[in-house]
């Protein structure tokens, strides 16, 4: 259980000019999956990919972010990747919630959906996590001098939750909601009674995925916290 302690109006005046179409051609560094939902605690993977859109290119300088206090990086995979001169080998800060690659082609390359890295995340905690590629990433043409023709990039958008509830069911009378935040932070919260228990136990703490130790605090199926500090709180129970 989860516990959460003018219209204005404008006039636009619109002015159409009539111009040749341009198209603009350029890189595009995609990833896979764009969007999902994973359970805290769990893992799961991201694919990054470069698409040349049929020119030649030399470098690849790849920079992206991710939210640190949601998501944990594991390690990038680099085994299958197109990339197989490596300026550095990819780094990633999980205090900063950064990545980068860094990549060479001596001869140039052609690809439509070349593989660069598999990542690998951990799930930390419960929210809306966006892994992007920042403003400073590059993919070079291979025409010696160097023209940045990164044009398009794809980001991902996850949803994190928690595992469904395992243990006794938990209700509250005074946090019946557990999206909503509450100026009481004095919660009540009873759990079901089922047959053949011996005993249960608990603890409430700010870690979404904890496990109760074996030692029973009783038979109890009820329990009143007094003066809580503000902030999300998990409720943990095992009978």
């Amino acid at each position: 259980m989860r516990l959460f302690f003018k219209k204005n109006w404008q006039l636009v005046f619109v002015v159409f000019l009539l111009a040749a179409p341009f198209l603009v051609k350029g890189a595009t560094l995609s990833m896979e999956p764009v969007a999902g939902a994973f359970v805290v605690g769990s893992t799961f993977n991201v694919s990054l990919f470069l698409n040349t859109e049929k020119e030649s290119v030399n470098a690849i300088d790849a920079f992206l972010s991710f939210p640190a206090d949601k998501l944990q990086v594991i390690s990038p995979s680099t085994g299958f990747s197109i990339v197989n001169n490596w300026i550095q080998q990819p780094l990633f800060n999980n205090q900063k919630g950064t990545i980068a690659f860094q990549g060479i082609f001596p001869s140039g390359i052609y690809a439509e959906k070349g593989l660069i890295s598999t990542l690998s995340f951990r799930i930390k905690s419960v929210g809306r996590a966006l892994i992007k590629y920042e403003g400073n990433s590059k993919v070079l043409l291979n025409d010696g001098k160097a023209t940045d023709v990164l044009r398009n990039t794809s980001n991902g958008v996850f949803q994190l939750v928690l595992p469904p509830p395992a243990g006794p069911v938990v209700v509250s009378e005074t946090h019946s909601d557990q999206n909503s935040w509450y100026s009481n932070n004095n919660p009540v919260l009873k759990w079901d009674e089922g047959q053949g228990i011996d005993g249960y136990s608990y603890v409430l703490n700010h870690d979404p995925i904890d496990i109760p130790d074996d030692v029973s605090q009783g038979i109890r199926n009820g329990i009143t916290y007094k003066n809580l500090s503000d902030g999300i709180w998990y409720f943990h129970i095992k009978a």
